[in-house]
């Protein structure tokens, strides 16, 4: 009897780690696409709950793709699972990067891109909420602090610290 429950948690273990492990990186295409609760046009779309409006991905930004179907790439977006199509997506290729030079040398700037880890290049750098400077502050992280990337938004990354999906500026870390 443990036998098998062990080997069932074992499992499931193995295929949760898997699809994180097998994730591929995508670029969206087009301008104002909309992130889907469910693999579905006919899905409702995620909602900025403070504004009520629609959540929308703009070209060259990137995400991991988590899994397909019914032609739609699972996501995650501040910390939501959700669905954006594939017609809207291609897959990133190191060759569509962009070089940007800061005063602590040079950092890949995300154009169809992102790293799987940051460095944080300062001391008290803000995470945000939200892909803007003028996003809520959720807190900070100082020098040679290392985040896991799993996206990119404007001059955004967005990264999972502490397991919560907040937004670091892409000039003060690379």
């Amino acid at each position: 009897m443990k036998t098998n429950l062990l080997k069932s948690m074992l499992i499931v273990a193995f295929a949760f780690v898997a699809q994180f492990a097998l994730a591929e990186t995508i670029v969206i295409t087009g301008d104002n696409v909309r992130l889907r609760m469910q693999p579905s046009t006919k899905a409702n779309t995620l909602i900025y709950t403070a504004t009520g409006k629609n959540v929308h991905v703009n070209k060259g930004d990137a995400f991991e793709c988590y899994g397909h179907k019914n032609g739609f790439c699972k996501i995650y977006y501040d910390g939501n699972e959700v669905w954006v199509s594939t017609q809207y997506t291609s897959h990133a290729t190191a060759s569509s990067t962009t070089k940007k030079t800061t005063s602590s040398g040079t950092a890949a700037k995300a154009k169809g891109y992102h790293p799987d880890w940051i460095t944080v290049q300062g001391d008290g750098v803000r995470l945000r909420k939200t892909a803007s400077m003028k996003g809520e502050v959720a807190g900070s992280v100082n020098k040679g602090t290392q985040l896991r990337c799993i996206g990119a938004s404007g001059n955004f990354w967005q990264v999972n610290y502490k397991g919560d999906y907040l937004y670091i500026s892409k000039d003060f870390a690379f």
